[in-house]
């Protein structure tokens, strides 16, 4: 898995709450779009739910601070 399409899914989980739920629940079908081995598929997976709510959540807090500052 390259660099580039590690970041695309972990921005789009960050930004997507059925993207994430997907992800843990019904990997195949959210990735379905990528050129994933399931080596990968299963690396991606280990990543805790949790985790991704809280990156997900000081994330939209940030962007919303600055939209609000322009």
């Amino acid at each position: 898995m390259s660099r580039k399409i590690l970041e695309e899914i972990i921005g789009r989980a960050a930004m997507d709450p059925e993207f994430r739920r997907r992800m843990i629940q019904e990997p195949e079908t959210a990735f379905k779009d990528y050129d994933l081995t399931e080596e990968q598929i299963s690396a991606l997976r280990t990543i805790p739910m949790d985790a991704l709510e809280k990156f997900a959540h000081n994330l939209m807090e940030g962007i919303g601070k600055d939209l609000a500052e322009i």
